[in-house]
């Protein structure tokens, strides 16, 4: 590419972002219900008071670029207003001025100044609070401090990163000089030139930044006052990546939208709306089932609207000259897409082969014209479905197990259902947390194992498989050291706490992170869980924090009374989760006021798990202290 700019040649980069198609999808999902004028991407307002609350709550799930882990943590400290202050966050979320952000926030909400090393920097830098956050900002301040033409300014910027440090350590003096012949100090021109350093590498500029910034507010806000289309038009999108499914699905959940499994006389190609007096649900899509092709799906669709399949017998009769074989046929049972032709999922799987024969039988007969009013006994039994006798009624893990199989995801339910409290005190880490690490890090996570599978080594026996909590899932190894004590805690579909620790997968292509185990605890069933274990909780977790933020979550707790035991855990102190003697109420209010007190994550769980209540966190400020 060097060569090619040298040159003179264009070189243009064009990107492919499926969150546009997220965007077509989910305005093609409220423009089917809406009889006055179309919604389009230019009627989105960019003033819109609900969009930039939800934000500012942390509802970051599905909403381009603000989804992370850590840029959502960013995004409730930041309480962003506009588009402004969103392409500041998104530009400077990365490498280089990702250690501003900090600065950034306290500066926009008025807890510190900003501080500008010369009077001629405030007016390039007041936009974005005295902090550089665009590559458009380091050749404004090399211009007006230096001297620099806007030509000689982009080549400092080139060179800055690509650290060419024959070209840089050359123009750093010539930078010097030229702020010395405006009266710029070399102090201050030396402290600017080490300001600008880690910007010009990584800074996006500002033009990309609000185009990034402009979509991560059309997808909020499509979110924020259409979360049924919008969440529809995401599962559409990514059906073919299991880990964004699952998280998606239990988006749905927290916010109240039901999900339907799939099912022949309502699904169709892909996830739709269906509304049933004023409630609205996302129906699963047919093809989202492992070997069932759009083309069996198209003819589904077809065929019943001639009619309602009636039986078994009869689904396959009309399906089977489509291209319905044993193995898509398994594949719809086991989904539960016929559930509504027969009460025991079990009865269907164990009459798939009889029902695909006398299916064929008749359309055999059908072909060879030997139908008559002679046809005797025998013939007369083939024009009639053999009986299904009741049978056994599949269980929850059943069904589960069923649905993992061969859809890759839970959709009826989720193994760690009724576990979500015990998972918040057991765990110190989520995976959507851990995927965002680098390096090596000793982490402890609660989650449910599946897609266990052992191999020989030449060291012995290893395990590998995939562990799955709310917000994803990650792969897990246990070396042969290992294995041998846990060996029987590796189940399927079991609800365990991993410990070990996370590290890059360097046999990955993409570098993910994966877990190594070193010990396993298998939770309880959720109904052997004591007494105490139930009820009303908030869950207030920290990373770090100083004695001084403790006083305040238990001065917030003090003068909130309410009906929620409190939990704090501090993952830094490595203990166990500490009870508050008072009881707090469970509001938005309070939970503002706790993050203020500090930089907390919390979880509201109720009778029925986790609820759907505003949890928030901030980044830890840079003078915390560990508490032990």
């Amino acid at each position: 590419m060097g060569v090619l700019e040298k040159l003179g040649l264009l070189k243009m980069d064009f990107l492919g972002l499926s969150n546009l198609t997220v965007l077509a999808l989910a305005l093609g999902n409220i423009n089917r219900n809406r009889a006055d004028k179309p919604l389009t991407v230019q009627d989105i307002p960019l003033e819109d008071e609900p969009t930039y609350a939800m934000l500012g709550r942390g509802e970051t799930v599905g909403v381009f670029q603000l989804e992370s882990g850590g840029m959502r943590r960013n995004i409730m400290a930041l309480r962003p207003q506009n588009v402004r202050e969103l392409a500041a966050m998104v530009a400077l979320y990365r490498p280089g001025p990702l250690k501003h952000i900090a600065r950034f926030v306290d500066n926009k909400h008025g807890r510190q100044k900003p501080e500008y090393l010369h009077p001629v920097m405030e007016p390039i830098l007041e936009e974005t609070y005295g902090i550089i956050v665009y590559q458009d900002q380091v050749l404004k301040l090399v211009q007006a401090m230096a001297g620099f033409s806007l030509g000689k300014a982009d080549i400092l910027r080139r060179a800055m990163g690509k650290k060419d440090e024959a070209i840089m350590t050359g123009m750093r003096a010539e930078f010097i000089a030229g702020c010395q012949e405006r009266e710029i100090s070399e102090k201050v021109a030396a402290a600017v030139w080490e300001l600008l350093l880690p910007f010009a590498g990584y800074a996006f500029n500002k033009a990309h930044a609000v185009c990034y910034a402009m979509l991560a507010h059309q997808t909020a806000y499509l979110k924020a006052h259409y979360p049924v289309e919008y969440m529809a038009a995401l599962l559409a999108a990514y059906r073919d990546k299991e880990d964004r499914v699952t998280v998606f699905i239990d988006e749905c959940r927290r916010r109240k939208i039901g999900v339907l499994p799939p099912d022949i006389h309502s699904s169709f190609v892909d996830f739709t709306i269906e509304t049933k007096g004023k409630q609205q649900a996302i129906r699963f899509g047919l093809a989202a089932i492992k070997g069932v092709g759009e083309g069996l799906v198209n003819a589904i669709i077809k065929e019943r609207e001639e009619g309602e399949f009636t039986h078994l017998y009869d689904f396959c009769l009309r399906l089977r000259p489509h291209g319905l074989n044993r193995g898509s046929l398994e594949a719809l049972a086991r989904a539960g897409t016929l559930d509504s032709l027969h009460d025991s999922r079990h009865t269907i799987l164990d009459n798939l082969d009889g029902a695909l024969v006398w299916a064929d039988q008749k359309i055999r007969q059908r072909q060879e014209a030997q139908d008559s009013l002679f046809g005797g006994d025998e013939q007369m039994e083939l024009d009639r479905p053999p009986h299904l006798p009741p049978g056994r009624k599949a269980t929850r893990e059943e069904i589960l197990s069923m649905e993992k199989d061969v859809m890759g995801i839970y959709i009826s339910d989720h193994p760690l259902r009724g576990y979500e409290r015990l998972i918040g005190a057991k765990s110190q880490f989520t995976v959507a947390r851990i995927r965002e690490m680098e390096g090596e890090v000793k982490v402890t996570i609660a989650g449910a194992m599946s897609r266990i599978r052992t191999n020989m080594t030449k060291k012995g026996k290893m395990a590998r498989g995939v562990l799955q909590d709310f917000t994803g899932a990650i792969e897990f190894v246990v070396f042969p050291g290992a294995l041998e004590r846990l060996q029987d805690s590796l189940v399927a579909d079991r609800a365990v706490v991993l410990k070990g620790f996370a590290r890059t997968d360097d046999r990955n292509q993409d570098s993910e992170m994966q877990l190594i185990v070193n010990d396993i605890e298998v939770l309880p069933e959720p109904e052997s869980l004591g007494e105490d274990e139930g009820g009303l909780t908030m869950f207030v977790k920290l990373n770090r924090a100083t004695r001084a933020q403790l006083r305040a979550i238990h001065d917030v707790v003090r003068e909130h009374p309410g009906d929620y035991e409190v939990l704090i855990q501090v993952a830094g102190a490595n203990s166990a989760p500490v009870a508050i003697m008072e009881r707090v109420a469970a509001t938005e209010k309070v939970i503002e006021g706790l993050r203020q007190a500090a930089p907390v994550e919390v979880e509201i769980y109720n009778d029925l798990g986790l609820a759907e209540l505003p949890a928030g966190t901030t980044e830890p400020e840079p003078d915390l202290v560990e508490v032990g």
